[in-house]
């Protein structure tokens, strides 16, 4: 009995690690494509360009007049994005495979331009 539930504990941590791959990849992504650059009187200007089609803008971030642009986002390609309880997310479009579960997605803060995987972990950010 011993060695059963242990093949199932492993099994259940492999899946569980499976299920993690699409969401780790999605995170790089979306920082692999983040620039961040000053910009005079406005702070820092951050934009974020994901899967080639994907863009976004976050100016002042951080600061007391941020505005996020969505500069290109449409649900019919592979991600868009949408803003989500104080932060951007990068979501799953209609062109992508259907391989995620619904905690999929990539939390970005207006706040810092970090990118998340919760939208607690974002909306906690400084």
């Amino acid at each position: 009995m011993r060695k059963i539930v242990t093949v199932l504990m492993l099994f259940s941590a492999a899946s569980s690690l499976a299920q993690d791959a699409p969401q780790q990849q999605l995170l790089e992504l979306v920082e692999a494509g983040r620039t961040c650059e000053p910009v005079q009187n406005n702070g820092m200007l951050c934009t974020f360009k994901v899967d080639n089609q994907l863009t976004i803008t976050i100016k002042d971030v951080g600061g007391s007049d941020t505005v996020v642009g969505f500069d290109h986002s449409d649900i019919s390609e592979r991600f868009y994005a949408v803003l989500y309880f104080g932060c951007v997310v990068v979501v799953p479009g209609n062109a992508h495979e259907r391989n995620y579960d619904l905690s999929y997605g990539a939390f970005i803060s207006p706040k810092n331009a970090a990118v998340y995987s919760t939208r607690e972990e974002c909306q906690s950010a400084d």
